[in-house]
């Protein structure tokens, strides 16, 4: 990343401007010039609510058959209660171990999964800070041993997120936008966003839409100048932990207010 932090002295004009910024999450995104700012309000976006359930930042389940670690992954996508079963316990018996034979189930009392071996011999769940499906299947980051069948601790969790974060690494914000989010919707925050969208009741394949022209909560101001011609915005998936979107190639959109700095050469 072409990222430079300029003195002031060689500021030539500030001019508060908006710009339309279009960007795939993750990912270098080139501009013709560089910009410069210290303030971003970000007015307005339009993200693709193509991102799935599963994807390749949650979907790792790891395990041991008594004798080795195994780790399996279901399959990319959005599941239902009755195909998310057959889709975890297909990834579980992917594995080479002739140890186990998995049968996942689903409680319909309690709303809990429940992952059983049917060959009736011990095996661990090994479940870390790292493991973001326990968000969605329930069950506490942490590992289960000596048993031949665990129910899980929490819910099964098919809608875990309702917010997308934004970020840009390299830029600072002074401002918390962890507390305007939590006067606004009662919900902590362990990161700092520079800009925060709810999704509402969106559903795969529509756009979460985002206008803001009064309210100035997504506003942010930094104590460094942020200078780049390739910037790379970062969406996050926020429940009770945030998440990396993988959005299938997508762009995005957004509408930012900025006082962008321009330099003397």
């Amino acid at each position: 990343m072409s990222l430079v932090y300029l003195p002031e002295k060689r500021i030539r004009k500030l001019c508060q401007e908006r710009m339309i910024f279009s960007f795939k999450s993750n990912e270098e995104n080139n501009y013709e010039r560089f910009i410069s700012f210290r303030h971003l309000k970000i007015v307005q976006a339009v993200i693709p609510f193509s991102f799935y359930l599963f994807n390749s930042f949650n979907n790792a389940i790891t395990f041991n058959d008594g004798l080795l670690d195994y780790t399996v992954n279901i399959t990319a996508g959005n599941y239902t209660i009755t195909n998310i079963l057959t889709a975890i316990q297909t990834a579980l018996n992917s594995s080479a171990s002739i140890l186990v034979n998995f049968v996942v189930t689903y409680d319909f009392v309690t709303g809990k999964l429940v992952i059983t071996n049917s060959l009736a011999t011990n095996f661990d769940l090994k479940f870390t800070n790292e493991s973001f499906i326990c968000d969605i299947i329930g069950f506490n980051r942490e590992i289960k041993t000596g048993a031949i069948s665990y129910t899980a601790d929490n819910i099964l969790n098919l809608q875990p997120y309702n917010f997308i974060g934004l970020k840009i690494p390299g830029f600072e914000p002074n401002t918390l936008q962890s507390f305007n989010f939590y006067s606004l919707y009662g919900q902590s925050l362990s990161e700092n966003f520079i800009a925060i969208f709810p999704i509402n009741n969106n559903v795969f394949g529509t756009n979460i839409i985002y206008n803001d022209e009064d309210n100035y909560v997504n506003e942010v101001y930094s104590d460094k100048i942020y200078r780049s011609k390739k910037i790379n915005f970062q969406l996050y998936l926020i429940g009770s932990n945030s998440l990396l979107i993988s959005q299938n190639g997508c762009t995005n959109s957004i509408l930012c207010e900025i006082d962008e700095k321009r330099f003397k050469k």
